[in-house]
């Protein structure tokens, strides 16, 4: 499965390399790991160092180096 492995924080977001978004409640916001499905389809796992509160507008990196979006 593909991990997203480092957040991007929202003014650093570069919308050409955003592939999908997901949207997470306020207790979805605050994780390590956990697998994800965006509203595109695209399946994977977030698999952060450490947990990370993640704001709207912001992105997790994927291996691959595309985006998906924090809505």
């Amino acid at each position: 499965m593909l991990r997203a492995i480092a957040v991007v924080r929202k003014p650093a977001v570069k919308p050409d390399r955003v592939v999908d978004r997901v949207t997470l409640d306020h207790d979805g916001r605050h994780r390590r790991r956990v697998a994800l499905k965006g509203e595109g389809g695209l399946d994977f796992l977030l698999d952060l160092d450490k947990a990370t509160a993640l704001n709207d507008g912001d992105a997790v990196k994927l291996e691959d180096g595309r985006l998906v979006q924090v809505k």
